[in-house]
This record gives structure tokens, C-alpha cells and sequence, in this order.
């Protein structure tokens, strides 16, 4: 993994390198062939009118009022992720101070949600759903821009050494001079759109939900070298059967072994790729293998087995909005994307395909979910920012003194919430 970030770092090293260079020679704007090139280190932006003239298109395609909508969704996603920011500020101050529970340490780059930097992202899955994400987020501020009437001067794709996404750019003057509703709602179709398809893509992973089923037994991952178990037992196997008690889950493992002691036989039945197995093993005397007084006399198996109740995460994954903050939580419990042992104690049809698409289908959903409520936040740079101020001015007076009172409103909400995002990152290294 630590090579994999070096090789990324690397590269884009070299590639801000070559576009700083690239600036310095050509100039940061330049036309070739009909695309307007535009240098940003270490960003490239690719613009084409017919970008241009398809956003244009698409705008007359939806109605007008989907501005509004879009204003209440944004407006409904930054009081609710605002509320959650601060709940969640106030709960680890309290558990820190009050209830003087060591604070742990958290890496800034888990608050960075890149592929490659934040290392709970897979960079596959990551890269894809990010572009996904920023794609229609860009794509329908322009939509909404032209809708209300701005111009667009450009429009095309970003580059970072890889297509990173879309932009539009908006004419500034335009932009400046536009109504303050109409901001509200330029800027909100942007984050809108991000929840609005979040919520699509939640209900197709729901749909595939419904095929998830538990599997009844427990899955192996080997065996311990030294006992019976090692020789027989497989990776994947699943334990369905000790002599003729059925295994579902750690409880019949160990009423299973109730009576019995080192030295006696045992059968057990495992599934493997489907096909039952049975083997004859000799019970262990754990002490042997752990060296713990309390174990000295107690029947050990030698299986080496997951610990983890399929059933809780096969009902969880069938009704993953019941949960949606922890749904939203899981690459960080180290269980997104799902892959072996997990996907081994759930039955699927196809497993392969099955599970390759609803990873991916993730973390779209979670791309867009995390890009929607981060930028519904009322802080600069954000969406939030522009939307509170669009909606602010218009319901006041359009005078020097309100515009003014709007930039010290959103400034002070824009200094809170950046408090709140880093105490969790600063407090374990002030008070260690």
C-alpha cells in the first residue's frame, strides 16, 4: 500500500511539473482544434464548446422549477449535516473532558476523501465513483446556470495525470449580477443532485440487497499447525456439523464441545465449494497452544475461524437505510469494499460479479452522499456558502450594509464549522 502512495505521489509530482512548464511556455489559456486548454497547477481543464452547447440542450430539458427543489433539498442537507457536525463535536468534548476518555488519534488524511490519500478509499472503486460523482454535480450547476439565464463560457473535462471529472465555468459577470435567488439556486443544484442520486443508487443497492442470505455455519480460514485441523482444513471451508450437532454460529461451536475433553474423537462436516466433507480429528488440549492457566484442560479443535455474525450483516445490508450513518461508516470498520472472508459467510448468487458490481455501486453512493452533504456545508469554499448567502440577500435589502452582514454571517459559520471539522484531528495532539 505504502508503495502504491509513493508511485501516486510520483506521479503527480511529475505531471504538476509538466503542466507548471506547460503554463510557463503556451500561457495558462490556449486554443487548439477548437478546445480551450487551460492550465491550473496541477490541473488541466480540456474545454469544448460542444460540451458547451450539450449543457445548453440538456437545460431546456428540465423544467424551470427544479431550482427551487434543489434550494430545499440543499437547505434540508446543510441544517441536517450542520446538526450532525455539531452533535457529533459536543459528544467527543464531553467523552474527552467529562468523561475522561483517552482521546485517539486520527490521521488528517481519513478527513480527505481522495483515493490514494485516504487510505479507507479503494483507488479503483474510489476513482470511478468520484468522477461519477463530480460529473453530474458540475453538469447540473451548468444546467441550472442556463436555465436562469447566465452564460456559459466553458465547459469540459479535468485532468489530474487521469479524466478527474467535468467543470463548468460559469460567466463571472453573469454570475455577479444574477438575482440572489438565482444563485441559490445555481449553487444548489450541485450538491442537490449528489443526494438526489445518492438516494437513487441506494435504492438499486437495496434491490440487490434482497438476493443477500447468511450462511448457516462458520467460515473457516484454516487450521492450527499442530492439530488435526491443520491437514484437513481449507480456506473458505464452512462448518456445518460437529458429530451430528449443527453449527450456525460461535454459541453451537461451543455447546458442541460441552462435554468433551482432550484426546477424544470428533467428526466434523465442512462445505466446501458446496460439496460436504467429513473428518476425524483429535481434540487438543489448549493450554498447549495459548500457555493461559484457565485454558490448561480445555478441548480445542485447532480451527482458526471468523468471529462475525452474517446474519446481523446480511439483514443490515438488505435494509442499509435503517442504519445510514453506519452504513455510510463501514469503509472506515474496515468492511467496505466487501471482499473475502466477509463475502465468504453471505450467499450470493455469482458471487464474483454480484459482489464486484455492488462494491462499485457503493461507493458511488458514497461519493456522492459525501460530496452532497460536504458541500451543502455553509463554509467557503463550499456550495453552502453561496447558497446561504443567495437566500439571505433575498429576503434583504440588496444594499453595501447587508452584503456585508451576509459576508460576517457566513464568515462566522464558516470559522465554526472548520473548528468543529479539526478538534477531533488537534485535541489528541494538544492534550498528549
Amino acid at each position: 500500500m505504502v508503495s502504491v502512495i509513493l508511485a501516486l505521489v510520483t506521479i503527480i509530482i511529475l505531471w504538476a511539473v509538466l503542466t507548471a512548464y506547460l503554463s510557463k511556455r503556451y500561457g495558462r489559456d490556449i486554443n487548439i482544434r477548437g478546445l480551450q486548454i487551460h492550465f491550473y497547477v496541477p490541473f488541466i481543464l480540456v474545454g469544448s464548446s460542444k460540451l458547451t452547447r450539450f449543457v445548453d440542450r440538456l437545460s431546456k430539458r428540465f423544467k424551470k422549477p427544479i431550482g427551487t427543489v434543489f434550494i430545499v433539498i440543499s437547505v434540508a442537507t446543510m441544517l441536517l449535516t450542520f446538526y450532525i457536525l455539531t452533535k457529533s463535536t459536543i459528544s467527543y468534548l464531553t467523552m474527552i473532558f467529562i468523561e475522561k476518555v483517552e482521546a485517539p488519534s486520527i490521521s488528517p488524511r481519513v478527513a480527505i476523501a481522495l483515493p490514494g490519500i485516504n487510505p479507507a478509499i479503494p483507488i479503483t472503486y474510489g476513482i470511478v465513483g468520484l468522477i461519477i460523482a463530480i460529473v453530474i454535480h458540475e453538469l447540473f450547476h451548468g444546467i441550472v446556470a442556463r436555465q436562469e439565464g447566465l452564460k456559459i463560457d466553458d465547459s469540459g473535462v479535468l485532468f489530474l495525470t487521469i479524466p478527474l471529472g467535468a467543470y463548468v465555468n460559469v460567466n463571472e459577470k453573469d454570475m455577479e449580477n444574477a438575482p440572489p435567488k438565482s444563485k441559490a439556486k445555481i449553487f444548489s443544484a450541485g450538491p442537490a443532485i449528489n443526494i438526489l442520486f445518492s438516494i437513487i443508487i441506494l435504492g438499486a443497492l437495496v434491490g440487490m440487497g434482497s438476493f443477500i442470505e447468511a450462511k448457516e455455519g462458520l467460515v473457516l480460514i484454516g487450521g492450527v499447525e499442530g492439530t488435526d485441523a491443520y491437514n484437513y482444513v481449507k480456506y473458505g471451508d464452512l462448518l456445518i456439523k460437529i458429530e451430528e450437532y449443527k453449527i450456525r454460529g460461535v454459541d453451537d461451536l461451543e455447546k458442541a464441545l460441552k462435554d468433551k475433553k482432550p484426546g477424544d474423537t470428533i467428526n466434523i462436516t465442512v462445505l466446501r465449494k458446496d460439496v460436504p466433507y467429513t473428518f476425524t480429528i483429535v481434540l487438543q488440549n489448549k493450554y498447549n497452544f495459548t500457555n493461559a492457566s484457565e485454558d490448561y484442560g480445555k478441548p480445542f479443535m485447532g480451527i482458526i475461524f471468523i468471529p462475525f455474525n452474517s446474519t446481523l450483516l446480511a439483514e443490515f445490508l438488505k435494509k442499509p437505510y435503517t442504519g445510514l450513518l453506519t452504513y455510510v461508516s463501514l469503509p472506515f470498520l474496515h468492511i467496505m469494499p466487501l471482499s473475502d472472508p466477509l463475502t465468504m459467510t453471505l450467499s450470493v448468487p455469482n458471487p464474483r460479479v454480484f459482489w464486484a458490481l455492488y462494491n462499485m455501486l457503493y461507493w458511488i453512493f458514497w461519493m456522492n452522499i459525501v460530496l452532497g452533504t460536504a458541500n451543502a456545508l455553509p463554509a467557503y469554499p463550499f456550495d453552502g456558502a453561496g447558497i446561504l448567502s443567495g437566500i439571505i440577500e433575498h429576503f434583504i435589502k440588496r444594499d453595501e450594509r447587508s452584503k456585508k452582514v451576509v459576508v460576517m454571517i457566513v464568515g462566522v459559520l464558516t470559522v465554526l464549522t472548520y473548528v468543529m471539522f479539526i478538534i477531533p484531528f488537534v485535541i489528541p495532539r494538544i492534550i498528549q
